[in-house]
């Protein structure tokens, strides 16, 4: 009898167990869709629009990914579909331009660290490994004055030894870290770059920044097109209404940004897995997952809205720099 009734309560406290189980997932299901739904509704409201965020990029992108790339709001901005703002008194004409810009230098960021007992043993080591990157750096024609080394952080390094049933920690010795900054001209360089550096131990390219020259000859370029383009739309549309404006026009609004590829970088994994429930406290065995394979793509921020797209077709990374400009016009009533 009471064999019966310890195994009526083992079956009622499993069966309570499974409630919860499933309770307490069609509670993380529930938040799930209400935070999609959240996420869905406001991207309808305020965007409407797909939101994007360079092949060289550094280890850089692998911290991207938790603070999003580009400046989401800036990128949004010049992705919203082209509007014509119009009143009883006048309307606003608006021209977005964007332009794939190939850089004209390049600047890479290379880490290395050094541990030993002595702070003089870690500079001695380090300075020569940096010396050693350097001349072969200047062998393959990198100018000495568009090479720095920047010295980032010095500090001591702790382990602990076991003594009797005690363990205790010490000073084990120093570690000396530096960033070796080059500059270069060609994007196929980095690969060379990379080889040289390996044959020191530097294996971490933190980043590489893309450089244009004259940033505001690009703007000039751009105003250009943006001004032609606000004067055929006005022309249609006075077509269209024969409407009469006054003399004269105001620029109402500009917004020139630039997206750099080092902040456009995604990054994806392609695998299908097969999941199971267990009871963790019914199943002692732990479980190991394989490796996936995780790379990062370029993707440049989309040319929906743009009524022009300056060298639009690019098999390589590229700065991309966009104007929006809007003209208000006033109407003879």
């Amino acid at each position: 009898m009471i064999l019966h009734v310890i195994v009526q309560m083992e079956h009622f406290f499993y069966s309570m167990i499974n409630f919860y189980e499933r309770f307490l997932a069609y509670c993380v299901q529930l938040i799930k869709y209400i935070k999609m739904k959240k996420i869905v509704l406001m991207l309808f409201l305020f965007t409407g629009v797909k939101i994007a965020v360079s092949q060289t990029a550094g280890n850089q992108v692998f911290s991207n990914n938790s603070r999003f790339y580009a400046d989401e709001k800036s990128v949004a901005r010049h992705n919203q579909l082209n509007k014509l703002y119009v009143s009883d008194s006048g309307f606003i004409i608006e021209a977005k331009i964007l332009k794939n810009v190939k850089a004209d230098s390049y600047v890479a960021v290379f880490a290395l660290n050094q541990e030993a007992k002595t702070v003089q043993s870690c500079n001695i080591q380090i300075n020569e490994r940096t010396k050693r990157f350097i001349n072969n750096l200047l062998k393959i024609g990198i100018k000495e004055t568009d090479i720095y080394t920047d010295l980032i952080s010095q500090y001591k390094v702790y382990d602990f030894n076991k003594i009797n049933n005690t363990y205790e920690e010490y000073l084990k010795g120093f570690e000396l870290s530096k960033n070796v900054i080059v500059k270069y001209a060609s994007v196929d360089q980095i690969e060379q770059l990379l080889t040289i550096a390996s044959q020191d131990s530097i294996f971490d390219l933190i980043k590489v920044d893309y450089i244009i020259n004259d940033i505001s000859k690009v703007y000039d370029d751009l105003f250009v097109i943006a001004k032609e383009v606000i004067q055929k739309k006005k022309q249609l549309y006075l077509n269209l209404t024969e409407a009469k404006l006054k003399s004269g026009a105001q620029i109402y609004a500009e917004n020139f940004s630039s997206y750099y590829p080092t902040e456009l970088y995604k990054s994806y994994k392609a695998f299908a897995q097969n999941r199971y429930s267990n009871n963790y406290w019914r199943n002692e065995k732990e479980t190991k997952e394989l490796h996936k394979f995780e790379t990062f793509y370029y993707d440049p921020v989309s040319y929906s809205g743009f009524d022009k797209i300056i060298n639009p077709v690019v098999i390589e990374p590229m700065v991309q720099v966009a104007l929006t400009l809007q003209i208000k016009y006033d109407m003879v009533k």
